[in-house]
């Protein structure tokens, strides 16, 4: 008898803005991936330079996540090369909300730069971190 392993369902929508910054044309992208199985869970994929524009799309995307019931949302931050505090502020908002639904938000694969300053700034216990995709759906609050 075999066993097969289902991949979880996802229903995708990305946001991609190419803006100039000193030395060139940087893309930054916002993708969300809503999985249906668990349905509570959001991958929030992130890429380039995280500014105050971004911050506000994060904010609106957690919030229409919450709102459909999301209580779980994984912040990838694989190609993230920086943030700013809005950045920053906007990812501490975001684990506050969540926290009080009884969810939590999860960074993942952060830049080591990055990762340092929100160690400085004594914020990586408002998170769940880790280095793996897999880690990061295991998760819990």
């Amino acid at each position: 008898m075999s066993v097969s392993k289902k991949k979880p369902k996802v229903s995708k929508k990305t946001r991609s803005v190419k803006k100039p910054l000193t030395g060139g044309l940087v893309e930054t992208t916002l993708k969300v991936e809503r999985l249906e199985d668990p349905s509570s869970t959001a991958i929030i994929t992130l890429s380039g330079y995280l500014q105050r524009p971004e911050s506000k799309s994060i904010l609106q995307t957690v919030d229409g996540l919450v709102a459909e019931g999301v209580t779980k949302v994984i912040f990838d931050m694989t190609e993230v090369r920086y943030a700013n505090s809005s950045a920053i502020g906007a990812f501490v908002n975001t684990a506050s909300t969540l926290k009080a639904q009884g969810g939590l938000a999860v960074l993942l694969k952060m830049q080591p730069n990055i990762e340092k300053v929100f160690e400085t700034l004594g914020l990586l216990g408002l998170f769940t971190t880790t280095k793996t995709k897999k880690t990061a759906l295991k998760a819990t609050p």
